[in-house]
């Protein structure tokens, strides 16, 4: 339900609870396409959706200096095995302050994109649950931890770059499509074994990192 419902349930929901099409495509994973995710299709050839999605842009290499890898199968911020399910995650505070029986995950916490809640600053914690419904923490005792403030500000223009569609920078705004890649294309870049490098790319600012 949440990756890509089949067609005829959004509109039944729709008709019975009131809540616009529109919206309730928003809320799964499918609806976020092109922008959190290229598409939920197959790639055209083995490695493609890895390459459009993440090396379109770049941050701290250049098109040059980042080693090139092929991951065939890949969807963006989704398991590339089909049998994992999403991510279990849960902010402590959102659900201990919830209403009986009324809390579950929300969209944004199944997938690996954000931290922290965006209502209480603390990190997203690993829960078990299922069909939407959180059941018990896998960490007994786990409570709620404010998450560190770059954390916070990150996932606070991510949330606005989801609901608004740009993030507001110093400079100038961005896109959530481009947002959402360039912080795909970080993660690759930062990932890199230095050793793969080009000389070039072994600078102190880049190995700070």
């Amino acid at each position: 339900m949440d990756l890509n419902p089949p067609a005829g349930v959004l509109p039944a929901l729709a008709a019975r609870t009131g809540v616009p099409l529109e919206r309730l495509r928003h809320m799964t994973i499918a609806g976020q396409a092109p922008w959190l995710l290229d598409s939920l299709d197959r790639e055209p050839a083995p490695g493609a959706a890895f390459d459009t999605y993440v090396h379109q842009g770049s941050v701290l290499l250049t098109a040059k200096e980042r080693p090139r890898r092929q991951v065939p199968g890949w969807r963006a911020w989704l398991p590339t095995d089909p049998k994992r399910g999403p991510l279990r995650r849960a902010c402590p505070t959102c659900q201990s302050t919830a209403a009986a029986a009324t809390f579950g995950f929300s969209l944004i916490s199944q997938v690996p994109l954000t931290l922290s809640c965006p209502h209480h600053g603390c990190h997203l914690e690993p829960a078990f649950g299922g069909l939407g419904a959180f059941v018990a923490w896998e960490k007994k005792g786990t409570r709620a931890r404010a998450a560190p403030a770059a954390v916070v500000a990150m996932d606070a223009r991510t949330h606005q770059a989801l609901h608004t569609g740009t993030v507001t920078l110093p400079r100038r705004s961005v896109h959530v499509g481009v947002w959402c890649r360039l912080l795909r294309t970080l993660i690759d870049e930062l990932s890199a074994p230095v050793s793969a490098l080009r000389t070039r790319s072994h600078r102190p600012e880049f190995r700070r990192w």
